[in-house]
Formats: C-alpha cells, structure tokens, sequence
C-alpha cells in the first residue's frame, strides 16, 4: 500500500543507487586475491542488491582471534627457565642463550615438549612431518627438533620415541596415562615410565598451573615474572613442569583421576610465542570503527596477552580508557562503561546472559 506513497523516480534512482554500489564493490582492489591453483585474478561478487543495505545495517562485528584476526601462524619468541631469560628474534639466538645456561632442567623442559602432546608424527615421502591441531604444541616441537635435545620420532597409543639430537639414539618411552587439555582445567598431563622412573609432565595456563606448583626458589618466580612479560609483549604463554611419581600398578593406573596427579608439579620454564596478526588488520578494524561499528573479539588468552593485542590490532584504542571487567554484582553501574573500550572476562559476560 505504501508505494503509492513513493515516487517512481525514487524507486528507480534507489535502484540504480544499489548497482553503482555493487560495482564500486566488485572493482575494489583491495578485495582480490591470485587463484593459488590456476594463477588467476579472483575478484568480489556481489550476489544480491541488497548486499550495500545489509552492509549499512550491520553495527556490530563479533570474531574470534586466532586465525581470524591472526594468520595462526607462531614464532617462537622466549623461554625462562630457572630465571635465565632466553629471547631474540629467531629461535637460533634464542637456543644460543638456552645452552649456555643448560642444566638438568633444561633437559627436562624439552623433554617434556616432546612428551606432552597430542601431535602425531607422520612419514610422508620419507620426510617426518608433524600433523596435530594445536599450534603451540606443534611449534615447541619444532624448537625441540632444531635444539640439542630431542627430536619427536614417532609415537603410538602406547609409547613415544624420542631421539637424541646429539648422539642420534632412539629412546622409546612408555607412557602409561593421558589427562588431555579441557577447557575448564586449562592444562594437559602425561604419566609416563622412563627407565625406573614413573613422571608426570604437565602444561597449562598459568591460571591453572602457578596454584599447583611447590617449593619455588626464587629462580623459579623470576622465571614466572618473566611470563608476565612475554603476556605485556602479547605473547601466547605456556607453563611446563613435572613430578615424580611412586611406580604405581596397571590397576592404580587405570583408576588414577587427574585430581590425584595434578598436584604438587615442580616448575621447568614458561615460553612464550607469537600469533603474527593479519596484514593490515589494524586498519581494517579502524575502518569499521570510524564507520560506527561496534567489534567485539573473543579471545582465550590472559588478561595482559589479551590487552596488548587489543591495541595491536586496533580493537582497543591508547587514546581513550580501557575498563577491564573481571566481575560484576548488582551494585556494578554498567552506564561508567559508555565511551571506554572494554576488556571483559567470559566468566562475566556468562553472568550477563544468565
């Protein structure tokens, strides 16, 4: 009934409005790309003309971090253990500072890199390839292989091999339980026999890991100081450590709860890592930002990680306040938030939709 109301030439000029849009769109050289299969110029196709309206109604942008906002591509950038800080621009100068402060720790660290993981090794045309869907696990690893240390060789559901980068002998170690990583407990645990020797090698958030860890020296809390500020460098950060246990039974093995383990750890080290963020991501964001909308990143690191690459990738603005929200009652005035960027945890944000 209402487009009586409107004039034909209004109806008419909207629509050429509409195709003149979907072409500017179409003929923007920034959304391109080279087809990597056949080599040919791939361009934007606008499939309807309704796309520019829904474009114009979009006012907020909700995406994850990692492999959205990040190429999920890790570089390894640093490693603490026992208080020697080890950091550079490549993992060579990074290992350099590792073996001149190497010691019993050291040793175990690595081991544990290679131990505690969910990573398969596969022989493809006679090459060791690591096939895994954790990128942190995949790139310490790596580090592992390209070190003194050890090399992950091959592994089954009931042993590891592990070879000796110095000597290049085979050492197959026999493990005997797995917890894997949840994201409620944020860490990961593997009970394994080496030699006489029953050990419990563990990784998780620090979150998670500091409450669990006993008899720290103050190497020990240097080291973890330091991962506080691999988290300001917006680094992904790891703790690594281990405990040894009684030579339990294959029935005590069977019936043992992550409950009965998880405890009483001996620290390794902490590392840390860097997701390289997409290219021109920061003023992709800006863009939608000065277009009036409101982009929300949900993203799994702490706090500290999570904040310095809010502000790398332009989500959070130096110029303007940033409240973080760790908890709210019902005294909490969410209207203090207007006009402030804001780094909420999820725990809040679930009690907001309850």
């Amino acid at each position: 009934m209402l487009m009586r109301l409107i004039p034909l030439d209004l109806i008419i000029n909207t629509e050429l409005g509409k195709i003149v849009v979907s072409k500017l769109i179409e003929s923007d050289h920034e959304m391109t790309k080279i087809d990597d299969q056949t080599g040919d110029l791939m361009t934007c196709k606008v499939q309807s003309m309704q796309l520019p309206e829904d474009l114009g109604a979009v006012n907020h942008i909700f995406c994850d971090k990692t492999g959205t906002l990040t190429k999920n591509e890790l570089v390894f950038r640093g490693i603490s253990i026992s208080g020697n800080l080890s950091q550079g621009s490549d993992t060579t100068q990074i290992l350099d500072q590792v073996y001149a402060k190497n010691s019993f720790t050291t040793e175990m660290l690595f081991k544990c890199f290679v131990l505690c993981h969910d990573v398969i090794p596969m022989n493809v045309k006679g090459k060791i390839v690591m096939s895994g869907t954790s990128q942190d696990e995949l790139i310490v690893i790596e580090v592992a292989g390209l070190s003194k240390y050890f090399t992950l060789e091959a592994r089954d559901s009931e042993s590891i091999t592990l070879r000796d980068n110095q000597d290049n002998s085979l050492e197959v170690v026999k493990v005997l339980k797995t917890f894997e990583f949840s994201s409620d407990r944020k860490m990961m645990t593997v009970i394994v026999r080496i030699g006489s020797k029953t050990l419990a090698f563990c990784k998780g958030a620090d979150s998670s890991m500091e409450p669990r860890l006993i008899n720290l020296t103050d190497q020990d809390r240097a080291s973890l100081d330091d991962l506080d500020d691999f988290a300001d460098q917006g680094l992904r950060t790891l703790v690594y450590a281990y405990r040894e246990l009684p030579n339990y039974t294959p029935d005590q093995i069977e019936n043992l709860r992550n409950e009965d383990i998880e405890k009483d750890f001996t620290l390794l080290g902490v590392t840390g890592v860097e997701d390289l963020l997409q290219d021109d991501v920061k003023s992709c964001i800006t863009g939608f930002k000065d277009a009036g909308i409101r982009v929300w990143i949900l993203t799994g690191d702490k706090d500290a990680t999570a904040n310095q690459i809010g502000i790398s990738c332009g989500v959070l603005s130096t110029s303007r306040s940033i409240v973080q929200i760790e908890s709210i009652d019902e005294n909490t005035d969410a209207t203090s938030w207007l006009g402030k960027d804001i780094l909420i945890s999820g725990q809040v944000i679930s009690e907001l939709l309850e």
